[in-house]
């Protein structure tokens, strides 16, 4: 990936663990000194001109979604999945107001699964033109690729929205607009196979994402309604991928 020094980007990444404990307000940047945090710091070290084109949010578990130079007071609090629906539609309502409006061409979110959640639906308010990365994978994964993408070493992969963490074996329980399906994911994968044999030409109408079943790329919307029954113009495409990650489908970018 080559980095065009004029072309600006966006960060969005969460908070951390470990802290600077000094009792005066710090900018939330210099608060936060997780791994994640020295990786960028590094970068703003060694590519001045560079990141001056690069903006930095922070998801705070306490603060919600802030500007990185927001001054904040030290805090020890958790994001739990509870706390991420409480921070969901001020999250979305910063984030329209901050990155939707933006002119960035890549967003990166740097952060577990957990904070995802209180960005879910962010990906309809962005622009065409603005490209959406999510980082994957194990903490050392998501620390490389952090790295990889601020100095533009190697392009980050496909993979933008990460598989939930379910067994095949294990059956979950997920909502689609008032319709409800307790499949494993080999159960969900099985059935849509079955789907594959009676409606292929709708299945493979894709627009920006797919699933893979047996090495085919397949519409997330066409696989929730196959799945659901619900016809597929009463729910987004955001509300589709989010069942499918439930029961373990891994959605891509195309």
């Amino acid at each position: 990936m080559t980095i065009i020094s004029e072309q600006k980007r966006c960060l969005v990444i969460s908070c951390s663990r470990t802290k600077e404990n000094a009792p005066e307000p710090l900018p939330a940047m210099q608060r936060y000194t997780g791994p994640m945090y020295k990786v960028l710091h590094r970068y703003l070290r060694e590519k001045p001109e560079e990141a001056n084109h690069l903006a930095v949010y922070i998801l705070s578990a306490r603060h919600g979604l802030i500007d990185s130079q927001i001054p904040i007071l030290p805090y020890d609090q958790k994001m739990t999945p509870a706390r991420a629906a409480e921070l969901h539609t001020d999250v979305l309502r910063k984030a329209q107001q901050e990155l939707a409006l933006s002119d960035c061409a890549e967003i990166f979110l740097a952060m577990g699964q957990t904070y995802l959640l209180a960005l879910d639906g962010l990906e309809p308010l962005l622009s065409e033109n603005t490209k959406l990365v999510i980082a994957s994978g194990s903490a050392g994964k998501k620390l490389t690729e952090l790295r990889n993408w601020l100095w533009g070493i190697s392009p980050v992969t496909p993979l933008v929205e990460e598989k939930a963490v379910v067994s095949s074996a294990e059956k979950v329980t997920v909502v689609l607009r008032g319709h409800t399906l307790a499949l494993t994911t080999a159960e969900a994968t099985e059935n849509l196979k079955t789907g594959l044999t009676l409606a292929p030409s709708a299945s493979r109408q894709l627009r920006s994402w797919y699933i893979e079943i047996d090495g085919e790329k397949i519409s997330p919307k066409w696989a929730a309604q196959y799945l659901f029954g619900v016809p597929v113009g009463d729910f987004s495409a955001d509300e589709a991928r989010r069942v499918l990650r439930r029961m373990g489908l891994s959605c891509y970018r195309t």
